[in-house]
């Protein structure tokens, strides 16, 4: 984990708010391209990535793609949290509530499967909560927009700004995954020049997957053209499959997939992050009408949420957490289970908390690519007021 970024502490929560406006007002950021990505600011609100991102392997073994990131014994939001549940759960104007997932990995299900699992939502009043699986994230958008869904879990940030900003009533309510969690692995390839002329299999044409590769490319001296991109319907590990399996030859991966692609033969050409260094890869999302109509709810659904995060982050948990994803069947690289758990810790956020500077990065891409107007800022992506309560009443915040 990097040492030189602050994450949020209690005394910094209390000006969030006022920092997502103020920060897009009076010093935006640079805007990014993936040539030169934009330098590191002082402080974030939210855990940091991972140190650095692990060096393009030039051969296909476990040992050159598996290192993980340092990851501390217990970070500052799981220490923090010492919230005792209330004796009788609350009464909520909104009981039910239905959440989307835009995956059925692991890395995206173990938060709101423990919250589940350990009753942490139930124990705020929300019975039952409906998880339901819904990819990829322009199908899982439109669900959230229609009202099929009153929450979305771990949802590109760049999908969910581009409706924004075209005006639709969702909003961004807290952090997911903070830090790029993908890397481009490839077999049968050296470097990702090797890709000339090739097959990468990507998510849905203009989804946040296509758009990350095509960044990556154009870092190591590729165009768009120069390469086949192939939309291969379904999650991040079919991706993964195919370049096994060599119906591609490259694709991006989970950031935590290393040591089972190395295992299988795929080379880690790139890291999003090589790009990218911060990046608010997936947040958490609402719609406006439940955080208007039905407030307690969400700060409900949000404390049950931010207990799951910091349960993650407690090693002493790892046994359990394994047990609560293989009775969901939830697949799982049980063989290196320890290994890529740590890896994903270090990529989420601890305390629910987004990244100020990540999201900045995220906007700029998007500004630059034309596709959110110039003026669009933090502000309007982000609705705090529910995060803010769940974490006062978990005692993370004064």
């Amino acid at each position: 984990m990097m040492h030189n970024r602050s994450r949020w502490t209690p005394g910094m929560v209390s000006a969030f708010a006022l920092v997502l406006t103020l920060a897009s007002a009076c010093a935006p950021a640079a805007t990014p391209t993936p040539t030169s990505p934009a330098a590191k600011p002082a402080a974030t609100l939210s855990a940091p990535a991972p140190t650095s991102a692990p060096a393009p392997a030039t051969a296909a073994s476990p040992s050159a793609a598996a290192k993980p990131a340092a990851s501390p014994a217990a970070p500052s939001g799981a220490a923090a949290l010492r919230y005792t549940p209330p004796a009788t759960p609350p009464k909520l104007s909104q009981t039910t509530v239905k959440v989307a997932s835009v995956s059925t990995s692991w890395t995206v299900r173990m938060a709101p499967l423990v919250a589940k699992e350990k009753g942490y939502w139930t124990q705020e009043g929300l019975t039952p909560v409906d998880l339901t699986i819904v990819g990829p994230a322009p199908t899982h958008m439109a669900g959230l927009i229609g009202g099929g869904f009153d929450f979305s879990i771990n949802l590109s940030t760049d999908t969910l700004i581009r409706a924004n900003a075209q005006g639709e009533k969702v909003f961004a309510v807290a952090g997911s995954s903070n830090a790029p969690n993908y890397s481009l692995f490839g077999k049968g390839v050296a470097k990702v020049a090797d890709l000339k002329g090739k097959t990468i299999a990507t998510d849905a044409p203009g989804g946040t997957g296509e758009l990350l590769t095509v960044d990556i490319l154009k870092k190591y001296g590729l165009k768009r053209e120069d390469v086949n991109l192939v939309p291969v319907a379904g999650t991040v590990e079919e991706r993964e499959q195919a370049v096994l399996t060599g119906v591609a030859s490259a694709a991006l991966g989970s950031g935590a997939a290393p040591p089972r692609m190395g295992a299988n033969g795929a080379v880690l050409l790139a890291n999003v992050s090589e790009v990218y260094p911060e990046f608010q890869f997936a947040v958490t999302a609402a719609r406006g009408d439940i955080l208007d109509q039905h407030p307690d709810t969400a700060v409900a659904f949000l404390k049950g949420l931010v207990r799951g995060f910091a349960y993650l982050q407690d090693p002493a948990n790892e046994r359990e957490i394994l047990q609560i994803l293989k009775k969901n069947d939830v697949a799982v690289d049980e063989a290196n289970w320890t290994e890529t758990l740590k890896l994903q810790r270090g990529l989420m956020t601890t305390d629910g908390s987004p990244t100020l500077r990540g999201t900045e990065v995220v906007i700029g891409r998007e500004k630059e690519a034309g596709r959110i107007p110039a003026d669009y800022t933090t502000a309007k992506l982000f609705r705090s007021e529910a995060l803010e309560k769940a974490q006062k009443e978990l005692g993370l915040r004064p």
